[in-house]
C-alpha cells in the first residue's frame, strides 16, 4: 500500500536536497526560484546554480589547501554572477 505524502525539508547542505522532486530557493522571505536540481542548474545565473558552484569551489579548495579567505573570495565571485 502506497501512501501519498509531502515532506518539507529545510536544508543548508545542498546534497540533502539534490534528489528532491521540487526545490524552492528562498531569498528575503520569498520564493525566488523553483524546480528540480537539473532544471535549476540549467538556468544560467540562477541563485541555486551559484550556491552549488560555490559549494563545489569550497570542496575543491579544502582538498587543495586554499586558505579560508581564498575560499570566501571565490564564493563571493560566484554569488555575484
Amino acid at each position: 500500500m502506497q501512501l501519498d505524502r509531502t515532506a518539507i525539508v529545510i536544508a543548508h547542505r545542498l546534497s540533502t536536497i539534490r534528489n528532491a522532486h521540487r526545490i524552492y530557493v528562498v531569498a528575503d522571505g520569498r520564493v525566488v526560484e523553483e524546480g528540480t536540481h537539473d532544471i535549476l542548474m540549467a538556468t544560467e545565473g540562477s541563485r541555486y546554480q551559484a550556491m552549488v558552484n560555490a559549494k563545489t569551489i569550497e570542496e575543491m579548495a579544502f582538498s587543495n589547501d586554499m586558505t579560508k579567505a581564498q575560499v570566501e573570495q571565490e564564493d563571493e565571485k560566484q554569488l555575484r554572477k
